[in-house]
C-alpha cells in the first residue's frame, strides 16, 4: 500500500494487535491506542487476549474527526453480552467522552446487533450505520455457511451526529476475508 501509512498497535507480543492504514495525504494531528479489554493471564490458546482500539485525530476542511478502529473480545461463546463485553463498551464510551470532534468508530465488535453492548453505543448518541442502512450481514462466503446463518454480523460502523454520511455499503461478495469490507463516504 504505497500511498498509505500503516499504524500498528500490538496487544499480544509484537505480532498480534490492531492495524490501521491511512492515505498519506490525510493530515493526522495525533494518534494512539487504548486498551478496551485486558487479560493479563492470557494463555495463548483462545481469543480472550487483551484488545485495543486505535485512534487517529484528523483535520479535514476545518473539521476535526476521530477515527477509531477496533477488534473486540471473542470469548468463544457466541456474540451475546457478557460482563467483559459490557465493560468493553463502557471503556470505549469513556474514551469517546474525552474527544473534541466528530467520531467514526468501526471494526469487528464480535456482537449480535440486539445486544446491550451495541445499544450502549447507540444510547451514547452514535448512529449505527449497519442498522440505519439495513445491512443484512457483514460476513462473506469465506465464513462457513452454518456460522454465517447463526452469526451474520461481526463488524459495525458508528458515527456521531455531525458526520454527514454520503454513502455506506458492505461488500459481502468480496473474497478477501471472511469479514466483508465496509465502505463509508462522508462529506
Amino acid at each position: 500500500m504505497a500511498n498509505h501509512e500503516g499504524y500498528f498497535f500490538p496487544n499480544v507480543g509484537d505480532f498480534f494487535g490492531i492495524a490501521t492504514f491511512i492515505k498519506k495525504d490525510v493530515p493526522i494531528e495525533r494518534f494512539g491506542d487504548i486498551t478496551i479489554y485486558e487479560n493479563l493471564e492470557y494463555n495463548g490458546k483462545d481469543g480472550t487476549h487483551s484488545r485495543k482500539a486505535s485512534w487517529h485525530k484528523l483535520r479535514l476542511k476545518n473539521r476535526t474527526f476521530f477515527v477509531l478502529n477496533l477488534h473486540c473480545l471473542w470469548d468463544g461463546k457466541g456474540k451475546t453480552d457478557s460482563h467483559n463485553r459490557l465493560e468493553q463498551s463502557k471503556k470505549i464510551i469513556e474514551f469517546l467522552k474525552t474527544l473534541d470532534g466528530d467520531i467514526i468508530l468501526g471494526g469487528d465488535f464480535n456482537l449480535d446487533p440486539d445486544t446491550e453492548s451495541i445499544k450502549m453505543l447507540e444510547d451514547f448518541g452514535l448512529r449505527n450505520l449497519i442498522k440505519e442502512y439495513d445491512i443484512k450481514g457483514t460476513r462473506t462466503s469465506l465464513y462457513p455457511e452454518e456460522k454465517r446463518q447463526k452469526w451474520p454480523y461481526a463488524d459495525y460502523v458508528f458515527v456521531s451526529g455531525g458526520v454527514n454520511v454520503k454513502s455506506f455499503t458492505v461488500d459481502t461478495d468480496s473474497h478477501v476475508s471472511d469479514h466483508a469490507p465496509m465502505f463509508l463516504e462522508i462529506e
